[in-house]
């Protein structure tokens, strides 16, 4: 266990006790709020979707669950709302090892949504994708839609485009590896997918990239996005580096990066710069690429004025720098 100041323990009072009673507050008047708008006549699912969110932060499961049967029983309740009151229903279902009624009522709730052709729908069959994908083979199966139903309406719906069609290879892979086939084809469903979107638009592109890169096929991602294509957006830059990382080939990052043609947000740059001097044993770049992110990292703890918090807020949101600290912390070379 390490010692020194950084693990002294320090005093919780002085340091921590207001925030509770801030978090208290605002939970306060949340209630308050919420329960305004439920006693008024104008009452709608969106009202009781924010009361079952305040219950289920109380941790009333009841009152959660008797604010989401209003939403389940109301004729005007939109699509998006009857899906978003099946997710807070799973909530309430989570933990319970035991077959949970909440959880089948959910997930039967979520395949009535999924047969639609609108883009809740369609969300709607990502979920039943990513269950059937995570649950257990050995588990009670929640969903009565099979593996290859939920493929062939992925492959098929009106809206379906590189996210989904590439969940449902995804769907065919995780079912041959179910049934013992694990190698069999893979690389097929990997290159039918480069096939398919290897020459779309940027969009396409960089959710193709995810996708190799989350399967650490990056000379693939390498093969399939050269650098010119690479070049056509920033997160799909990022990605091609990450590429090359996932290979090691932290010199040609660092080439890269160094020359002009590829500006990026510098804290980006340096954090980047720090990692590939570090794997090539350049301590004193890497330090000295270190520095400016320690900077940015350090800014990014000072609190705010309350008076300008809804601002920065919104200027964090368009910010790269707004995730300096977490990436610092991610990024930087062990010693």
């Amino acid at each position: 266990m390490r010692t020194g100041w950084r693990h002294a323990k320090k005093p919780p009072l002085r340091i921590n006790s207001a925030k509770p009673n801030r978090n208290r507050s605002a939970q306060l008047r949340a209630e308050i709020a919420v329960q305004a708008l439920l006693e008024s006549k104008g009452a709608d699912p969106l009202g009781w979707l924010l009361a079952a969110q305040l219950a289920i932060q109380k941790g009333a499961a009841d009152d959660a669950m008797s604010a989401l049967t209003k939403i389940f029983s109301d004729a005007h309740a939109t699509e998006e709302q009857q899906l978003q009151a099946a997710l807070l229903e799973l909530a309430l279902a989570s933990g319970s090892e035991a077959i949970d009624e909440r959880a089948t009522d959910a997930w039967s709730r979520i395949e009535k949504i999924s047969r639609g052709k609108s883009a809740t729908a369609l969300d709607a069959l990502v979920l039943l994708a990513r269950q059937s994908m995570t649950q257990s083979p050995n588990s009670v199966r929640l969903i009565a839609t099979t593996s290859d139903e939920i493929r062939r309406a992925l492959e098929n719906h009106p809206l379906s485009k590189a996210p989904q069609k590439l969940i449902a290879l995804d769907l065919v892979e995780h079912g041959d590896v179910r049934a013992g086939l694990a190698d069999s084809r893979r690389d097929e469903l990997i290159a039918r997918g480069i096939q398919q979107f290897k020459d779309g638009d940027p969009s396409d592109l960089l959710t193709l990239a995810i996708w190799l890169n989350s399967k650490r096929e990056f000379e693939k991602t390498l093969e399939a996005i050269p650098l010119e294509k690479a070049l056509l957006g920033r997160d799909l830059f990022l990605q091609y580096l990450d590429a090359l990382g996932g290979l090691e080939r932290w010199g040609e990052i660092k080439q890269l990066l160094e020359g002009d043609r590829y500006p990026l947000d510098p804290v980006v740059q340096h954090m980047y710069l720090a990692r590939c001097s570090a794997q090539l044993d350049e301590k004193a770049a890497s330090e000295n690429n270190w520095q400016p992110v320690a900077k940015v990292a350090g800014r990014a703890t000072r609190p705010a004025p309350a008076g300008a918090a809804h601002r920065q807020r919104r200027k964090n949101s368009r910010n790269p720098r707004r995730n300096a600290q977490d990436l610092a912390e991610r990024c930087r070379p062990s010693k």
